[in-house]
């Protein structure tokens, strides 16, 4: 495995984990979180919404700050590439509900950056232990995502071959 895919790779891990963790904290239930490539992603941490705009903004945001926090990758190289992903596409339809002015719309996102900053120093060690688990297990259902994320071993888990109801396959 060469330095370069290692580095995009422990970058997705800090990235999945910092949206699962924030889930968690904010009261969701994370269902599962992996780093297995499909399609078009890297990884993704499935888990309920909250419901309310500003704290589904902070999950989004919570990866790519995570991402650049790890210090795999740089701040720039991550905000710029968000607009380009789903979280970006995710925090657009955030803001168009929540703002209606370009500027109502930047210092909405401006604040939701720096309170989603917060959150991931906070529970950085966490997010830390979480991304640690993903790169040695790839995927984390939510029982091992709770092992992970309290420190503990995590339980091996046979999870079927197949495609889930989101079209993601479960085979590696």
């Amino acid at each position: 495995m060469n330095t370069r895919y290692r580095r995009r790779r422990a970058a997705t891990a800090y990235h999945e984990a910092g949206h699962a963790v924030i889930a968690h904290m904010l009261g969701c239930q994370v269902m599962l979180v992996s780093i297995v490539r499909q399609g078009n992603t890297r990884g993704r941490a499935h888990s309920d919404s909250p419901g309310d705009p500003e704290q589904n903004a902070w999950i989004l945001l919570a990866g790519p700050t995570a991402q650049w926090m790890s210090g795999y990758c740089t701040r720039r190289v991550v905000w710029r590439y968000l607009w380009r992903v789903s979280d970006g596409q995710d925090l657009g339809e955030l803001l168009d509900r929540v703002a209606t002015s370009d500027a109502e719309k930047w210092a909405t996102c401006s604040k939701w950056v720096t309170d989603a900053e917060k959150l991931v120093k906070k529970h950085w060690h966490v997010i830390d232990r979480v991304a640690r688990a993903l790169l040695e297990h790839r995927r984390l259902a939510a029982v091992q995502f709770y092992a992970a994320l309290n420190g503990d071993a995590i339980p091996p888990l046979s999870i079927p071959r197949g495609i889930d109801e989101e079209g993601w396959l479960f085979s590696e």
